[in-house]
């Protein structure tokens, strides 16, 4: 399953495969393509490019 990663401005509850259901607080999270459409489409999130994440880990020490 592609992971996407996405900035919940809205707090929600996804249900993968319609079975388990995952509450998502504000902030930065990393859920699936199909959640992350869905919640970007609702208007609950926004999402993280590519170049905005390695910029921010770039400065970070590992």
């Amino acid at each position: 399953m592609k992971k996407v990663k996405i900035k919940v401005i809205k707090p929600f509850a996804y249900a993968y495969e319609g079975i388990q259901i995952v509450n998502y607080a504000p902030g930065k999270h990393e859920v699936s393509a199909r959640c992350a459409e869905v919640a970007i489409s609702e208007g609950w999130a926004k999402p993280i490019s590519n170049k905005a994440s390695k910029k921010a880990n770039k400065g970070k020490k590992q």
